[in-house]
């Protein structure tokens, strides 16, 4: 799993301390008391083994192996845990069918488990990246993640839904809890019928049920209807599906205490698994007052409650796609100015605000950076050396502040940028950038000058909004084809024609290979692509302005994609993987634990006066894990 430099920034460089649960002190009891059920029913005579997640999947170890009791029960020995390590329950034997393998993995400092069907789910699907053979391993980082996130899904303690899941947002407003019901459901099918859990095995090429639901939440539009089939002659857990899902995702939704979202463009990940997110707008009921946001959120996903803080102060003002970090961990973000159609407080739309990671804004108060020709600024982006790089989306230009010292900028131009939207760096200093209006995209030496062959993709990008670079330098583009940036006009709402939610048949995206010959890719569930960013297995993931879908493609290391498909085939099928808790969908990221990230922008039926959308979703497990560094 190779470090990316996609679309969001290079993660910054902190000490790794999650709160709840995450990076927590060992617990002083060394004894783990458990209980493994199935369908509510005790497991008697089973075998309990506790194994410890290595570094690379496949590569746990077992740490102890106890039989559980007549009614289900157990105690283990935890003195082997030590700070810092992931460890997981997995039982089989016993009363339990014999492809049936049950699983709760635990948070540091937990001493008792619940195992059941639920918990299996959960664990399959937060530690998918991970498992190999049935068997954990990975970074401690993106594994301590992931067992926070599948206690996002359910309570390993007790085996219940989790209230994150149970409630609004999630709860019955989405898919997501029914879907939950209907693998569990699966899997107490599977102890009753050795017929299921074979044919559970022969649609995800899993083997045993642990790795099969792994292999499903990575390759999720696989078999589909297939599965939903295995579901539906149990009623344990219910909601249940009635009818089968676009794909068998498992989206949570985060929106804070709902009054701070109001379209979030786009984010970053710290090296504490936070989320940094850009807000287009002021939360507010009154159309009159959705001006420019003022707050730069930050998402803690795996606290209790999930909390959003909000800092404000910098300059802050209605920021739009551009969020990075610079070499000294401070966040930047690049102040567009939306504002909703009865805003009177017209925002400037030309500077930039710093803030530390503690919150502290570092540039001035009122008005932000200014210094620079900076017109509508959108993506940002930091090299190696220090340089904080903006699209300035208003004047046809790139602005520089080397070593993010704003009293030295400099400006790019010429060379094709033609309302630049977002901008990367490659693995030597050049920068790319998309072009809205001259449907390609520029690059630029470190110095400054064209590389030859810019402006690349010439009358096959259209329209491109996000741009996303993978580990061998290559390039990828999201041709939004409909969309129509103001940059400069009145009104700070992106200009488009509202079609039905159906695939537009060209929509697409463009690679770019590393010499510079481009070829475009469709198909995937497209339609209005905004958002692109690249995995640890070098696959790419596109947001989708419309239609409620994330579309997913193999990149240029084909060995890693499933069912030996070649780069640029669509691995999401023809529909994408649809979630009825998206919106309109703009950023798009990839954590450390292979949990899939997106903004939530805009409303699916937006209004002129507030067309924002309420927050972040997360699609568990269903990426690959991109490395800290």
């Amino acid at each position: 799993m190779k470090r990316i430099f996609a679309a969001a920034a290079a993660s910054a460089g902190i000490c790794f301390s999650l709160l709840t649960g995450v990076g927590a002190a060992q617990a002083a009891d060394s004894t783990l008391v458990g209980k493994v059920t199935i369908g509510g029913e005790a497991v008697s005579g089973a075998r309990v083994s506790l194994w410890r997640a290595g570094r690379t999947p496949g590569s746990a170890t077992r740490l102890d192996t106890v039989t559980t009791a007549a009614k289900g029960g157990f105690r283990m020995d935890l003195s082997a845990r030590s700070d810092g390590d992931v460890v997981y329950v997995q039982v089989s034997g016993g009363n339990l069918a014999a492809r049936l393998v049950l699983m709760a993995v635990l948070t540091p400092g937990q001493d008792r488990v619940a195992v059941n069907e639920l918990t299996t789910v959960a664990a399959s699907y937060g530690l998918a990246p991970f498992l190999e053979r049935q068997r954990a391993g990975g970074t401690e980082l993106g594994l301590t993640m992931a067992a926070a996130m599948a206690a996002n899904v359910v309570d390993p303690t007790s085996g219940l839904i989790s209230d994150l899941l149970s409630s609004e947002p999630n709860g019955s407003r989405t898919q997501t809890l029914a879907t939950v019901n209907s693998l569990a459901n699966i899997l107490v099918r599977c102890n009753d019928s050795p017929v299921v859990c074979r044919r559970l095995a022969r649609f995800t090429d899993g083997g045993r049920t642990v790795q099969g639901l792994a292999n499903l939440a990575q390759d999720p539009s696989r078999n589909v209807k297939r599965v939903f089939t295995l579901s539906t002659g149990a009623d344990t857990h219910a909601p249940a599906l009635t009818q089968p899902v676009s794909a068998w995702v498992l989206g949570l939704k985060f929106v804070g205490n709902g009054r701070q979202f109001n379209a979030p463009g786009n984010f970053i990940f710290d090296e504490q698994g936070s989320l940094w997110i850009s807000n287009n707008y002021v939360p507010s009921d009154d159309p009159a007052q959705v001006c420019g946001g003022r707050a730069l959120l930050k998402l803690d996903p795996y606290e209790a409650g999930q909390p959003v803080t909000e800092f404000f102060g910098g300059g802050v003002n209605g920021v739009g796609f551009g969020i990075s970090f610079d070499r000294d961990d401070n966040v930047w973000v690049s102040n567009y100015g939306f504002m909703g159609s009865e805003c009177t407080d017209i925002p400037p739309s030309n500077s930039l605000s710093q803030f530390t990671l503690e919150g502290v804004p570092l540039s001035p108060d009122t008005t932000g950076f200014t210094q620079g020709p900076l017109s509508w600024p959108q993506g940002m982006a930091l090299r190696d050396n220090g340089d904080v790089l903006t699209a300035s989306c208003g004047n046809d230009t790139v602005v520089v502040y080397p070593d993010a010292d704003p009293d030295r900028a400099i400006s790019l131009t010429g060379n094709g940028l033609s309302r630049p939207f977002d901008v990367v760096v490659d693995s030597v200093g050049n920068s790319w950038v998309t072009n809205v209006t001259g449907n390609s995209v520029s690059a630029f030496a470190p110095d400054g000058t064209p590389l030859p062959g810019s402006p690349f993709a010439t009358g096959q990008a259209q329209r491109p909004l996000g741009l996303a670079i993978d580990s061998n330098d290559s390039k990828w583009i999201a041709n939004s084809i409909r969309i129509k940036l103001p940059c400069g006009n009145s009104g700070g709402s992106p200009s488009l024609e509202i079609r039905s939610n159906r695939p537009a048949p060209q929509a697409r995206i463009t690679h770019i290979d590393v010499g510079g010959v481009a070829r475009n890719y469709s198909g995937g569930g497209l339609t209005i692509p905004w958002g692109i960013a690249v995995d640890g297995n070098e696959q790419v993931w596109v947001a989708n302005f419309e239609g409620q879908r994330v579309s997913r493609f193999c990149g240029t290391e084909a060995q890693t994609c499933p069912r030996d498909l070649d780069t640029g085939a669509s691995i999401s099928g023809r529909n994408g993987y649809g979630f009825d808790g998206l919106q309109r969908n703009t950023g798009v990221s990839i954590d450390q634990a292979g949990n899939v990230w997106l903004a939530n922008n805009w409303k699916s039926a937006p209004v002129p006066t507030n067309p924002g959308g309420d927050g972040m979703v997360v699609f568990v497990g269903a990426g690959a894990p991109v490395d800290e560094d």
